[in-house]
């Protein structure tokens, strides 16, 4: 008698536990993926290492597909049901997510758009130790206006910088989880 009711309760355990497991495996996948930004490769069945930058600018040392970290802080739990879990993008950063994840090359269409015109102004200014002192700086022409850039399009090639999809690594850290997870159940 008492080990048919260890036995129902190590059944309703396990029901438990298999109703949180979906959230589970969404959860690892969503922490591979953000993992991704900062190893810089992904890791399928070989790992490949994201292509560096080509520009020599003041993000030389900065994290690649990393400014603002919008890309990586969108990456979320989209559905989560009892037999699957999606993950991915909002559609804010979806058609940069894609092409980023899977490369990219063609024509982009940019929109017409205003830039401002600067001008470099060139001001005396009276130091710390009481000298005359000139220096130039750029301030927006207010004579000038904006400028309107009207719209064209423009070739790109975008390397693939892959950070989401199918990885036999994933699936085992997945399984792994779930393994786990069901153990506590029993053992509980």
């Amino acid at each position: 008698m008492q080990e048919t009711r260890e036995f129902i309760l190590i059944v309703e355990r396990l029901t438990r536990a298999y109703g949180l497991l979906p959230n589970l495996a969404a959860t690892e996948a969503v922490k591979f993926s953000k993992n991704r930004f900062r190893a810089e490769n992904w890791i399928g069945n070989t790992t490949e290492n994201w292509k560096k930058r080509v520009r020599k600018d003041k993000r030389t040392g900065r994290a690649i597909l990393v400014n603002k970290a919008i890309l990586k802080r969108d990456i979320h739990k989209i559905y989560v049901g009892p037999d699957r879990a999606i993950i991915g993008t909002t559609k804010l950063s979806a058609p940069y997510a894609k092409a980023h994840n899977e490369g990219f090359s063609g024509k982009v269409n940019v929109k017409e758009h205003k830039r401002r015109r600067f001008k470099k102004v060139e001001e005396t200014y009276t130091s710390k130790t009481g000298k005359e002192k000139k220096r130039t700086s750029k301030q927006v022409d207010e004579s000038g206006g904006n400028i309107i850039v009207k719209s064209y399009s423009k070739k790109m090639k975008l390397p693939k910088r892959q950070f989401m999809g199918v990885s036999p690594v994933l699936d085992n850290i997945i399984q792994r989880s779930i393994t786990a997870a069901l153990i506590k159940a029993i053992k509980k």
